[in-house]
């Protein structure tokens, strides 16, 4: 079973764990708009990625999402307001914040995630998640969410349901899904070999600190590099790392 607080944590961690331009960027009129222009059956957010902290812009949530008193006050609660596959939703967020943050994948404001599912209110939820600032190192600074109560208007989803838009959609979709894919495919051991080969362990070191044969070692080695597609144990750990799996 997933542990979801952690995953919540490692989330935090994501958002925070990078060198910030020392500067100052103003939301306020982007907030003004988003207040007068949203939808009768949509409430928008705004994620603050330095601090992580959600803000809720036009306080309405509890009526899209049909779940009295509920409120967007932060990361646990983008999750916990949906009726079921709570914990897919949570890794796969988890996947999706450690790709979009990377600045080499070049995330644009046309750049758009997209999702579809039921909250515990059984409200038909149609999400949707951009970029909207950046500072001038390239990072993330602030984010923008929507829901809307689609509710009558599609089918009720079975399943969370997801895409992507915009210029890097089909490159954004193969990183995430890559990420998942080789996380379900790596054992946990063969996470910590990766781990102890990024810390520079040779295979005799390696099955020195795990207490196993060296052959054990290499073997698990040669399925790594298998399973994550890569060329030699360097292009192997470069995609775990690319792929956020360490």
């Amino acid at each position: 079973m997933l542990n979801i607080h952690k995953e919540i944590t490692d989330i935090e961690t994501i958002h925070t764990n990078r060198v910030f331009a020392d500067e100052q960027i103003c939301i306020d009129p982007i907030i003004d708009r988003y207040r007068k222009t949203h939808l009768p059956n949509e409430c928008i957010y705004i994620i603050d990625c330095k601090k992580v902290e959600v803000l809720s812009v036009t306080t309405n949530e509890d009526k899209v999402l049909n779940i009295k008193g509920f409120g967007l006050v932060n990361l646990m609660s983008l999750y916990e307001h949906t009726k079921n596959h709570f914990e897919d939703i949570v890794h796969f967020n988890k996947k999706l914040v450690n790709v979009g943050f990377n600045a080499k994948h070049g995330i644009t404001k046309e750049d758009m995630f997209t999702s579809t599912y039921v909250s515990s209110g059984d409200a038909t939820i149609y999400k949707r998640t951009c970029l909207l600032e950046k500072d001038s190192l390239n990072n993330v600074v602030y984010t923008v969410g929507s829901l809307i109560d689609v509710s009558g208007y599609i089918p009720k989803p079975t399943k969370f349901k997801t895409e992507f838009l915009g210029p890097n959609s089909k490159r954004f979709s193969a990183q995430v899904n890559g990420v998942l894919k080789y996380n379900r495919l790596l054992s946990t051991r063969e996470l910590e070999i990766l781990i102890l080969i990024k810390k520079g362990c040779s295979s005799k070191q390696i099955s020195t600190t795990l207490f196993i044969s060296k052959n054990t070692v290499d073997t698990h080695r040669k399925n790594i590099i298998s399973k994550l597609e890569a060329s030699n144990s360097f292009d192997a750990l470069k995609k775990a790392e690319e792929f956020g799996l360490l």
